[in-house]
């Protein structure tokens, strides 16, 4: 809903909507996209989501369920692109 490519009728929409534990889900949702996709296209999905929980202290651990989810050279990648654009992280804190 936030990249703004799904279709949603609402007054209001957001995240709060879907139960249950968002932690959850995001990890399992890097887990599956790590497991499918090139280092570029992990990293242009996981980025969006790290940034965001950034900004949200951290709660969601997306940096954490990333890392733990990738190969060496989407690890790689992923750790030049956050220094790269400057993005914190539990490990730049």
């Amino acid at each position: 809903m936030e990249s703004g490519e799904e279709i949603v009728f609402a007054d209001e929409y957001g995240s709060w909507m879907i139960p249950g534990d968002e932690k959850h889900y995001v990890a399992a949702y890097l887990k599956s996209l790590a497991a499918t996709t090139t280092p570029e296209g992990f990293v242009a999905v996981a980025l969006p989501l790290i940034r965001r929980d950034s900004g949200q202290n951290f709660v969601g651990e997306a940096y954490r369920s990333a890392i733990r989810s990738t190969t060496k050279a989407q690890r790689e990648l992923l750790a030049a692109e956050i220094d790269r654009l400057n993005i914190k992280t539990e490990r730049t804190v």
